[in-house]
Formats: C-alpha cells, sequence, structure tokens
C-alpha cells in the first residue's frame, strides 16, 4: 500500500472525477466505479495497516467470501484507501497540514458503528503489524463495544498455514508463541503516522473507555478467542478429512497436543472434546484394551 500511495496509481484512476461529496476535482476511488458487480452498500469495513500489501488484503477478503460460501462480487466492502478521497490528504499534506483528528474520528466511527461489521487482518502472525497502529486496535475497540456489531479476524492464507503446520511440531510451543505476541496488546506503545492522532486517541481511551488497562484486557480477550477459534477450527477440518473417521496416527497426535494446550489454558470442555474424539479413534484402530 506504500508503493501504491507513493506512485500515484490508486488516485489516479479519479483525479479527472468530480467527487460528488464537495463538488472538486479529483474523487476516491470508490466514486469512479459503476454497476453491482463493482459497488454496492457495504457490508464489511476492512480494518488494516497501510504496511499490508494489496495481494495480502484481497487473499483475506477472497477467503472470507469462500469460507462463508459468499459470491466476492456481491460482497461489497468499505476500505480506506479506495473510499476515502485519497485526493484531499495529498492535497493538504502539500500544504503541509493533516486533517483534523475529528473529521478522521468522525469517519472511522460512522463506518464502524453503520456497517457493523470489522473484518480485522492480522499479518505476520509471528507479530502482527496491526497490533502496532494505534487506529487500527482503536477500531476493534470500539467495534467490541458494540453489541450488534461484527469483529472477524483473519490472516492472509499463507500465515495461517505457517502459523497451523507448527502446531503439528509442537502445539504448546506454536500456540504459547501466538499467544504471547497476540496477547501482549499495550496501547500506550502504538504508533501513528500522525502524532497528534495518537495523542488524541490515548486521551479517548483513558477518559472514556476505563483506561489503558481495561482497553488492552478487552483487546487481549478479542485475540485470545479467536487464536483459540482457529485452532478448533483447525481440528475439526482434520476430522472431516478423515475417510468414515478412519485412523490417522498424524491426527491423533494432533488432538493429543491441542487437548493439552486446551487443558492448559483452561478450555476444559474442548480439550476433554479432543481427547475423547482422539480415544475414540485409538480404541476403534486398537481395541479398548490397548496401552
Amino acid at each position: 500500500m506504500r508503493e501504491l500511495d507513493k506512485n500515484g496509481i490508486i488516485r489516479e484512476e479519479g483525479k479527472d472525477t468530480i467527487c460528488p461529496i464537495d463538488g472538486e476535482k479529483g474523487a476516491a476511488y470508490v466514486h469512479t466505479l459503476q454497476g453491482d458487480d463493482h459497488v454496492g452498500p457495504a457490508s464489511i469495513m476492512i480494518s488494516y495497516t497501510w504496511g499490508y500489501s494489496i495481494g495480502d488484503i484481497v487473499d483475506v477478503l477472497t477467503n472470507y467470501c469462500t469460507s462463508n460460501g459468499l459470491n466476492p462480487k456481491k460482497v461489497y466492502v468499505w476500505i480506506c484507501c479506495l473510499c476515502n478521497n485519497q485526493h484531499r490528504v495529498v492535497e493538504m499534506k502539500k500544504r503541509k497540514e493533516d486533517i483534523p483528528f475529528e473529521e478522521f474520528h468522525k469517519v472511522f466511527h460512522g463506518r464502524v458503528t453503520g456497517i457493523r461489521h470489522v473484518l480485522a487482518m492480522m499479518s505476520p502472525w509471528t507479530g502482527p503489524e496491526y497490533l502496532t497502529r494505534v487506529w487500527c486496535i482503536f477500531e476493534l475497540f470500539t467495534a467490541s463495544m458494540m453489541e450488534d456489531c461484527k469483529i472477524t479476524i483473519e490472516m492472509p492464507e499463507r500465515e495461517r498455514e505457517d502459523f497451523l503446520e507448527g502446531l503439528d511440531e509442537s502445539a504448546l510451543k506454536h500456540a504459547g508463541k501466538l499467544f504471547s505476541v497476540l496477547s501482549s496488546t499495550d496501547v500506550e506503545k502504538a504508533e501513528a503516522s500522525v502524532l497528534s492522532d495518537r495523542e488524541n486517541i490515548l486521551n479517548i481511551v483513558k477518559n472514556e473507555t476505563g483506561g489503558y488497562g481495561q482497553f488492552n484486557v478487552a483487546i487481549n480477550g478479542l485475540i485470545r478467542t479467536w487464536v483459540l477459534q482457529l485452532i478448533k477450527d483447525a481440528a475439526q477440518s482434520r476430522l472431516e478429512d478423515l475417510v468414515d473417521g478412519e485412523y490417522d496416527e498424524r491426527c491423533t497426535v494432533f488432538l493429543a497436543r491441542v487437548g493439552i494446550l486446551f487443558w492448559r489454558l483452561g478450555e476444559l470442555e474442548t480439550a476433554l472434546k479432543m481427547y475423547r474424539v482422539e480415544l475414540m479413534m485409538v480404541e476403534e484402530k486398537f481395541g479398548s484394551d490397548h496401552l
């Protein structure tokens, strides 16, 4: 995204289009599109950092549609770089000005409350850049405070596969590393391109959300829930890949390791479920007296 911004590729498409919002020349990319296959009311707001590549963003959105049985041509996404008028942003920067925080806050808060489904993009899994950006985690927190706002967290496919493959080797160590990285979010250490934005967000967090500690606990709780579900889905996927419940040593070892992981995390019901499935597979293969 940084390269695209630097080279002006995103802005090029709308440079001669009149913006329907302010009537001036230069429009957001979304205002250059026509037709149901290209533009419509957004059902998802993607929350990401400008450091992520377009390829990874497309990968995440495509995987989301595939996993939910949705037609990508009919899923409309609000994304900052294409839906905000970047011409105005660049014009202000040339005047050495920044868009006022109040304006940005109004736009993003309005999108979260209006769309009510935030798709947060985490990459790389060993240290997501997302969790280091104050705007990103503030958007995630805002969504989490709304009762009827859905939050989906996704990784690019290569990151997801890399993480899941590591569970085969050592589920405890591998997942522990991810929990350590993802569950240590500290809003006071998060950064922003505009220093005043960071200061304003920290003031809101401190004075309107219960303080930094409560904010961090909320974000870390979301991340923990996501990681646990990611591992549960991986276990379920392996079971579904088996033919008529046939014995598979790799699968039983995986279930045993993941069972220990859930047990140590206090997820006893899930751990017991993993153990029971593993035991059933072993007994069917070797008999109930097998040790």
